[in-house]
């Protein structure tokens, strides 16, 4: 069965480098180190590559964050496809460097597992890829919007890097492995509780 990495982020220029971006931000960059090139594909409403040598294949929906989960109905993809399947995106709850596994679970507001939610249930697998601390009295709607500060860039270099190699023994070795590795590695016990 082939595995879908799908990229969950806000289409066009505008949103291309910021917080909510993450998730597509992390399969440009995978895509980028793997010598996948993006193919448009209209039927899908969305941008496909595949890695060379894996069953992997990388969705950048199209489709704005609140709907994301639409795609998966394009694709006919199967329950069993979309179990399988890893959608990657932000979270503010979690500090810039942190990732976070999660075979399944609710959608804690955000709205681009909540798309997905509506289509799938809370059983499909995730990866969170911290963008936090939220600074006191920030609006989050605002915060997810905004660009990552200069100052972040080194270490948003290293989240990315973290990432490829998370998605990559994700594919190969499961989502228990994935989980036991990078949970403890990259979060604190106190936000792989989140």
């Amino acid at each position: 069965m082939r595995l879908h990495v799908f990229g969950l982020g806000n289409p066009g220029k505008k949103y291309e480098m910021t917080r909510h971006n993450a998730g597509m931000i992390v399969l440009d960059g995978l895509a980028r180190n793997c010598g996948g090139k993006w193919i448009k594909r209209k039927d899908y409403d969305s941008f496909l590559t595949k890695i060379d040598g894996t069953e992997l294949e990388l969705v950048k929906p199209k489709r704005f964050m609140n709907n994301s989960g639409d795609v998966l109905a394009i694709m006919g993809l199967t329950d069993e496809e979309i179990g399988e399947s890893l959608f990657v995106a932000d979270d503010f709850e979690l500090k810039l460097g942190a990732l976070r596994f999660r075979r399944a679970g609710s959608s804690g507001g955000h709205k681009g597992f909540s798309s997905v939610e509506s289509y799938t249930g809370k059983k499909f697998q995730r990866l969170k890829i911290g963008i936090g601390p939220l600074p006191e009295g920030e609006d989050p709607a605002e915060f997810v919007l905004s660009s990552f500060e200069a100052s972040q860039e080194d270490q948003l270099s290293e989240v990315l890097e973290k990432s490829f190699e998370a998605i990559i023994d994700w594919a190969l070795k499961g989502i228990d492995y994935a989980m036991n590795k990078y949970n403890r590695q990259y979060c604190s016990k106190e936000e792989d509780r989140r």
